[in-house]
């Protein structure tokens, strides 16, 4: 295989080869959880260490995956937007009763997991948020930057060397969402809501957090304000929003990464990112142009 001519082949056939061993492990658990949810975090490292591989084989160099810090307030940007399209999402719905709160049972679950029963219900809940969005931020990081090194270091540069930005969104989302499939489908990453439904909302609401997570990544030169997007997203929604949210019945039909709320508020982010700078500036670094 020509590297230089099939450079996306190239990557795809690494993700595959390292990605199947973790599937067939999930598939067989039908458990997110299997191995204290080490065997989930370590597939999420197989697109970087795809990504990692590609670049040296074809570079003799990782230059061109953008691992430089950059400008900070890009990072910065990476992570308040999840922060700000995700309350744009569960607030209305928290509001019209479509998914409920869940306040009360948030609270107590931090007090029993803080062991800070005696402190009443607001106290332990508020420390949670900030554990949450501070160190858990940078938990949520280790994982999340095996997958941005890979979807968002690699595979959108090279896409974005034959394609326009549209393109390269469509197909690094779609290609994303692909990815999760085998954990939807065999094993227990869904909602109650109908399966076809819940694949549709995803892989929409994927689609374009991804494309915020291209933007951030070609605007800047950087890998890291993605990784900040997508640790902050999954940190904010799975472990605070959704605790904090009754889900039940209809009501995961709109809340979660698999409901219709989360689709409409990214979506306006996007169109705000998209609308001030469609197309952003070729990334800097020499290797992605010049092999």
């Amino acid at each position: 295989m020509d590297l230089k001519r099939y450079p996306v082949a190239l990557y795809l056939a690494l993700v595959v080869l390292l990605s199947t061993p973790y599937y067939v492990l999930l598939a067989r658990s039908g458990s997110m959880d299997m191995g204290r949810g080490f065997v989930v975090h370590s597939l999420m490292w197989a697109p970087g260490i795809a990504g990692l591989l590609s670049a040296w084989l074809r570079h003799r160099s990782v230059a061109m995956l953008g691992l430089g810090w950059g400008r900070t307030r890009y990072v910065a940007a990476g992570y308040v937007l999840p922060i700000l399209y995700s309350l744009l999402a569960y607030v209305p719905l928290w509001l019209s009763g479509l998914a409920p709160a869940a306040f009360g049972e948030f609270a107590r679950d931090c007090a029993t997991r803080l062991h800070w029963q005696n402190a009443g219900l607001l106290a332990p809940a508020l420390l949670q948020i900030f554990l949450t969005l501070t160190f858990g931020a940078i938990q949520s990081a280790a994982s999340a930057a095996g997958e941005e090194i890979g979807w968002r270091g690699y595979l959108v540069p090279a896409l974005r060397e034959k394609y326009g930005m549209g393109a390269t969104v469509l197909l690094s989302g779609l290609i994303w969402a692909a990815w999760h499939m085998p954990v939807i489908f065999f094993a227990d990453y869904h909602s109650a809501a109908p399966q076809a439904y819940a694949v549709a909302c995803f892989t929409l609401m994927v689609l374009i957090t991804g494309g915020i997570a291209a933007w951030l990544r070609l605007r800047s030169g950087s890998v890291w304000p993605a990784i900040a997007l997508h640790a902050v997203h999954n940190a904010f929604i799975q472990w605070l929003l959704d605790p904090m949210t009754d889900a039940s019945g209809n009501g995961a039909w709109y809340a979660g990464e698999f409901g219709v709320a989360l689709v409409i508020a990214a979506g306006i982010a996007a169109a705000s990112l998209f609308t001030r700078s469609p197309r952003p500036a070729s990334p800097s670094f020499p290797d992605l142009l010049t092999p």
